[in-house]
């Protein structure tokens, strides 16, 4: 019998890939030119040696759309690094991502639309990966599926939504073979100020278990063993998200296995004139 062990951790960061598309909400304001997100750790008292630094600078088309991201790590290295190119219909037809070994621009993903539609319900990589979109009827994305080159899921995201449009839940689920089972489960609670905008975002983490571990064996004969540790226990605040009258984000707050105050992401913003 072949043995497989899989763990995971709900902080965990996730891997930049050939076709990561970050999940951002869009901003109110149709202009946005340039966001600068800023990282800093949360307890000074700690004498931290690095200080306040650019995490991400994600830059936008007159449009609207994507137009280039940057991710950096605290010594200032690119993590990542892609530009997204528009096609005739204004809408992002392919993007490149810059390989830091290679020290060259990569050719990304390819984007593909239904007719008259404006998000795509297909990206695909030039390593033959493929993800798979839809939408409700109001736009919203409510299912973002992984499928590998040989053409099997390996990754799922479903989201649910308010009656305006915010995330409400998220849900991860893997595979096992042919298994579908859920991974992690994120529900997210909001704060409205008297106009009745959004003023603050919890985002939260919700065992989808009370055991620690559980192991599985597939129609092959493999065995799995998930390990949920703590967070198989209680529900977690993990992310504290503010946001200003014009609805952007103005702080954004990672919070540890304590739901203590890890790091603080603060934001800039540039727009076009």
């Amino acid at each position: 019998m072949k043995i497989m062990k899989y763990s995971y951790a709900i902080f965990l960061i996730p891997i930049l890939s050939g076709f990561y598309i970050q999940e951002i909400k869009p901003l109110p304001l149709p202009k946005v030119k340039r966001v600068d997100e800023y990282r800093e750790w949360a307890d000074k008292s700690e004498n931290h040696e690095v200080g306040k630094w650019l995490k991400s600078q994600t830059e936008y088309y007159p449009n609207g759309k994507l137009k280039s991201q940057l991710f950096l790590d605290s010594e200032g290295d690119t993590i990542n690094m892609r530009k997204y190119t528009l096609g005739k219909d204004s809408i992002i037809v392919s993007d490149i991502w810059y390989n830091r070994i290679l020290k060259k621009w990569m050719k990304g993903d390819i984007y593909k639309y239904e007719k008259g539609q404006t998000q795509p319900y297909l990206t695909e990589s030039n390593d033959g990966y493929q993800c798979f979109y839809q939408y409700d009827k109001e736009g919203n994305r409510i299912e973002k599926r992984h499928v590998d080159d040989r053409g099997s899921d390996f990754g799922t995201y479903e989201y649910t939504y308010d009656s305006v449009g915010w995330m409400v839940q998220e849900v991860e689920y893997d595979f096992f073979g042919s298994e579908r089972y859920i991974k992690r489960r994120y529900i997210y609670v909001y704060e409205r100020d008297a106009q009745g905008k959004v003023s603050r975002q919890d985002k939260y983490f919700v065992p989808v278990s009370d055991k620690e571990s559980e192991t599985k064996v597939n129609e092959r004969g493999e065995q799995m063993t998930i390990y949920r540790g703590f967070s198989a226990k209680s529900k977690t605040l993990i992310e504290t998200i503010l946001f200003n009258t014009e609805g952007e984000r103005t702080k954004l707050i990672e919070y540890d296995r304590e739901e203590k105050p890890g790091f603080i992401r603060t934001y800039a913003y540039e727009y076009y004139p």
